[in-house]
């Protein structure tokens, strides 16, 4: 069983795991650059960045 790009080509697992990774440090710097004028809001946007973050750093080596 493995996993295949857009081609039928088969993926390794290292370019899966740096395709996801990416995936979370783009929802990270989206949440990060979200322009939000309330403190509260702007908080949870941050330990969300920060959630994502963690996770894309778990994936790189």
């Amino acid at each position: 069983s493995f996993i295949s790009d857009a081609s039928g080509f088969p993926l390794t697992i290292a370019q899966v795991k740096a395709n996801l990774a990416q995936g979370y440090i783009n929802k990270s710097v989206s949440a990060y650059q979200k322009d939000e004028p309330d403190p509260e809001k702007k908080k949870q946007l941050y330990k969300t960045a920060f959630a994502e973050m963690e996770k894309a750093v778990a994936l790189l080596p």
